[in-house]
Order: structure tokens, then sequence, then C-alpha cells
């Protein structure tokens, strides 16, 4: 984060729908700003109706959704605590998406597609630049893990991968929970 951005997060909380909407009253709490919304696939879902308030008020939101084509923190989990056993997150548990290229210029935003890597840049650069609101449909893979990521039980400043006990504490600027000995096979510090 540079000087004079800001970051609106909720960070390791995670809840589905959150971030398009929080992007919508930024932009009409700081008119002439530049928001940029990320979000993914699943959390864009929601309130995907929303994108005819954007058309309807000409909010330039540069909204880019990171798209592995299915509920990945959802599927992650799944993984970590079910055994893989998916349903209604992933490919493999009959999870689909839609066209969200096609959805966005049915409001009549501008939009994109983007699912190679060295066309990355570019796409961003393009998307940044562009006048008015435009949505950037980011094919990921699917594949792909989140992280950090919280984990069940434990405190938000400690997140998987977990750092060292001495770059953890080194970092922190009040005092943390303590580190459960238990799970991950962490000491706790003296």
């Amino acid at each position: 984060v540079k000087e004079g951005q800001r970051v609106i997060s909720t960070f390791g909380n995670s809840p589905m729908g959150y971030a398009f909407p929080a992007a919508i009253g930024a932009a009409f709490a700081r008119p002439g700003k530049q928001i940029i919304c990320i979000d993914g696939d699943g959390g864009f879902q929601p309130n995907i109706q929303e994108l005819q308030t954007v058309a309807h008020y000409k909010l330039p939101l540069k909204i880019f959704i990171l798209n592995n084509r299915s509920m990945g923190i959802i599927k992650q989990f799944q993984d970590a605590y079910f055994g893989g056993r998916y349903h209604a997150s992933a490919p493999e548990g009959d999870y689909t998406m839609p066209d969200f290229q096609a959805i966005a210029r049915a409001y009549g935003i501008d939009a994109m597609t983007v699912d190679k890597q060295e066309g990355m840049q570019k796409a961003i650069q393009s998307a940044l630049a562009h006048e008015g609101p435009i949505l950037v449909n980011v094919l990921i893979d699917t594949a792909q893990k989140l992280n950090p990521k919280l984990e069940f039980g434990r405190p938000l400043e400690d997140m998987c991968p977990y750092l060292s006990d001495e770059e953890f504490y080194a970092n922190l600027l009040v005092k943390p929970v303590p580190r459960m000995k238990e799970q991950r096979g962490w000491q706790q510090a003296e």
C-alpha cells in the first residue's frame, strides 16, 4: 500500500459478498478517486445485481474477479477438514460459474477476460486506464490455494503458512495470543 492509498478489507474473515458492495460504498464516499475491487468468483455472486448500481451511477470501479472456477476457500476447507469430499464448491462437486464478462456487458459495463500470465500486466494497465467502470475476469489456476490463510481456531495474526517463532514475534506491534504447542509443532516463546 502506497502513501495516500487505503485498503478496505475484512482480512481473514472471508464474508462472501463483502468486497463489491464495499467498493460501491467507497466510490460514493470518495468521488473522483480510483476504486479497485478485488473479489473472488464466489464472493462476487451474492451481489452481482449491483452491477446495475455501478452502471446507473456510472461509478468508475475497476472490478477484478479472481476466478478459479470454484469456491476456492470452501474447497480448500473441504480438502483440509473433510478429506476432499466436495459439495457445491468445485467442478468435482458439480459447481459451475457464469460468464462474468457477458454478465457485465449485459449491464452495459465494459469487461474482459484474462487467462494468460504473460498478458496480465497489460490487462491490469488497460483496466486501470479505462474511462468508467470495467470488470476484469481473471482466470487463475483451479488448484490455487489461498495463502496466507486463517485456519480454524487460530488468531488472525497467525495465519498459515506459519512464520518461524523468531519472525512472528519480531514483527508484532502488540502482544499476540500465545501460539498453541499442540498445533503445527510450534514452541512457545519464553
